[in-house]
């Protein structure tokens, strides 16, 4: 025997159906419309590219440029002041011309400062003179003489410790702030690299380095 069809569910279904189709999802409206913005916001004529390119070259040609910021190479010339290297201090080198000690001559009141002759001995004296003598004041009242006396075999934290003493009383003996290169002479003295012995009669100068 067949099925009898019910009218009631046939008619329901349908409408169901047809309800489906009828309903549209808001979200996906949404997203195709915000798609086909974007499609038209990134479309761009050549023509735009070419009026951009037009106002670049304009601005570039109509621009000027203050005319005391215009730097020639040909008439650059930079501060001496600002560029100039300061003093250092190396005791394998001459103190002024930084030249390798053939004739080593040494500062016979401190031995601390070398030059290659007498003539720059002289010449560099007067920029030397205070901390020289602050150094053989220094050495009077330790009842030493030389301001190294004592550095012999000490550890490095102790060797580092009695370079920073020496300098400290002697910018202490000459009452001002040390220079760099003045710094450098109790920093980086002419000593054994292995027992910090100071006496110059006793030292080898390394052949590589010097």
């Amino acid at each position: 025997m067949g099925r009898r069809k019910n009218k009631h569910n046939t008619n329901q279904n349908s409408s169901t159906n047809k309800n489906v189709q009828n309903t549209t999802n808001p979200k996906l409206e949404k997203n195709a419309e915000a798609q086909d913005n974007f499609k038209k916001n990134s479309y761009t004529k050549e023509s735009d590219f070419s009026d951009c390119n037009n106002h670049i070259l304009e601005r570039s040609t109509t621009t000027k440029l203050d005319p005391q910021n215009q730097i020639s190479f040909e008439t650059y010339q930079p501060s001496t002041d600002r560029f100039q290297g300061r003093e250092y201090y190396v005791h394998s080198l001459c103190q002024v011309c930084k030249g390798e000690l053939e004739n080593k001559v040494t500062c016979p009141k401190c031995d601390l400062v070398s030059y290659c002759s007498q003539e720059h001995r002289r010449e560099h004296w007067p920029s030397h003179a205070d901390l020289c003598d602050a150094v053989v004041a220094v050495c009077a009242d330790r009842r030493v003489d030389h301001i190294m006396h004592g550095a012999r075999n000490l550890t490095p934290e102790k060797f580092r410790t009695f370079r920073f003493q020496n300098m400290v009383d002697c910018e202490n003996k000459v009452e001002r702030p040390l220079e760099g290169w003045e710094k450098e002479i109790f920093i980086f003295p002419n000593v054994c690299g292995v027992c910090q012995e100071y006496n110059a009669k006793s030292l080898i100068t390394c052949t590589n380095c010097k």
